[in-house]
């Protein structure tokens, strides 16, 4: 999919709104954060149409060792290929793995992480930039001294010949500069990134023997002909304010940046793991010539009333699908505590939130999602309703609850198309990264563990 293609879907005309960051009535881009200049995950991830399959498959079942173990992102879908990371597994001590797999699941490593001053450890996905070229980001790795295993990397994985050169193009630092990042990058239409930290950004309110001191950060890698500089655009406060932005990014027409975070917000519900109060948050950075402000958009209240620890990215409302506004999803809380599915509406200059949907046991608890919930059409028919799709990391009517992919009406009814079964049988468990579909609608996620041998984990393919 070219940008070309997408002209003309704005905010409040675009079909896919804030998920197309940049675009416009006419066709023309924005202030930056734009329109990236060639496909990535978040464009990739779109409106397809729907064929039944016959069958759910698993498309390939990851070995352990070199073969690489524990892929926790989602796929990128390129060129009639899927693109991933797994956390684990590799040729140099477990430090992950990028790889490619053809639809009949034909496996490629594309690169095996060294760890040190390498990247390691990619809990995030692959997007695509200009070229040919693949950008992700690895919580550890790049030898920042203040974090015990390294404070993490972006990389570039460059097309060479018949594979691919990788390299570091910033290592994080800790302490007053960003660590551990974990969502998948937005790219613009000049190639800059933007993405989040869980920890450093200086806040002495959460400090963490692993990812040195800080609330989170948000940030950006600007290029030119001499590599990538870095800015902090804010780093969190803990407080009333958030802590641990952990999903990918989202923009609108104006350059605003939307996210999550874990923790924080001050409510007293609940407790982060640094002592800090809240349930966790919705920001939104708005820019201007003197750089990003933060507004806390929401911040979600626990209990049974309401969800807790957003670990979803945001994705915007489509046409039929209560156009304009925001869904996400948490991991707890809700009327059976085990998550929800939550709707933000726009309200003059704030937001209104309600609990969209409410999971069970047996639909599944922790609905992560980290890059996004899917939408796309409820089945083939040319005029169909959209639904959203996603995958949860537990629950399913397999009694080792490992888990489930399933879909969501505009009404708020839920389907569970599959439950996972586990390594006994073959199938995967765990699964935590968001669904991906193709041109003919089939969904296609990872779980980040099960199948044989050594639990690492398979890639699925499920119907909707």
């Amino acid at each position: 999919m070219r940008i070309s293609d997408l002209a003309g879907h704005a905010l409040g005309v675009c079909t896919v709104a804030l998920m197309l960051a940049g675009c416009s009535g006419n066709g023309s881009s924005a202030v930056a954060p734009s329109v990236p200049a060639s496909s990535s995950y978040a464009l990739e991830r779109q409106g397809a149409g729907v064929t039944p399959l016959k069958q759910d498959n698993i498309l390939y079942t990851f070995q352990g060792g070199v073969d690489g173990a524990g892929p926790y992102a989602g796929l990128l879908a390129q060129n009639g290929q899927y693109y991933g990371t797994t956390f684990g597994g590799g040729a140099s001590d477990g430090a992950g793995t990028a790889f490619k797999l053809s639809p009949s699941g034909a496996k490629t490593i594309l690169y095996t992480f060294q760890g040190g001053s390498d990247a390691a450890n990619p809990q995030a996905g692959l997007i695509a930039g200009g070229g040919g070229a693949l950008y992700g980001d690895t919580v550890y790795g790049g030898g920042g001294p203040a974090c015990t295993y390294g404070c993490g990397t972006v990389y570039e994985l460059v097309p060479s010949g018949s594979g691919y050169t990788e390299k570091v193009i910033y290592a994080f630092q800790g302490g007053d500069d960003g660590a551990a990042p974990i969502g998948n990058l937005l790219i613009d239409k000049s190639g800059a990134l933007y993405g989040t930290t869980v920890g450093g950004g200086g806040a002495a309110a959460c400090t963490t023997t692993i990812d040195g001191i800080g609330c989170g950060t948000v940030f950006k890698l600007t290029p030119s002909s001499e590599g990538y500089t870095e800015t902090i655009l804010y780093s969190f406060q803990a407080g009333n304010d958030g802590i641990g932005p952990r999903g990918t990014l989202i923009a609108d027409v104006n350059g605003a940046l939307y996210g999550t975070t874990e923790f924080g917000g001050g409510v007293s519900a609940c407790s982060s793991g640094s002592g800090n109060a809240g349930c966790g948050t919705v920001f939104k950075l708005t820019p201007s010539s003197a750089g990003y402000s933060e507004t806390v958009i929401y911040r979600f209240q626990g209990g049974t009333g309401d969800g807790q620890f957003p670990r979803s990215a945001l994705v915007a409302g489509i046409t039929g699908f209560k156009s304009g506004r925001l869904f996400g999803a948490t991991i707890g809380g809700g009327a059976n505590k085990h998550g929800t599915i939550y709707e933000l509406t726009p309200s003059g200059s704030s937001y209104t939130e309600r609990v969209f949907y409410s999971f069970n046991g047996k639909s599944g608890p922790r609905p992560s999602d980290e890059n996004g919930l899917y939408f796309g059409k409820c089945h083939a028919h040319p005029w169909a309703q959209p639904c959203l799709y996603g995958t949860t990391a537990g629950g399913g009517t397999a009694k080792c609850f490992c888990g489930t992919a399933f879909k969501l009406t505009a009404a708020g009814t839920e389907t569970v198309l599959h439950s996972f079964q586990g390594g006994r049988r073959a199938d995967g468990s765990d699964p935590r990264g968001s669904l991906v579909a193709d041109a003919a609608g089939y969904l296609y996620g990872t779980t980040f563990g099960g199948g044989t041998r050594q639990q690492a984990g398979t890639v699925f393919k499920v119907s909707p």
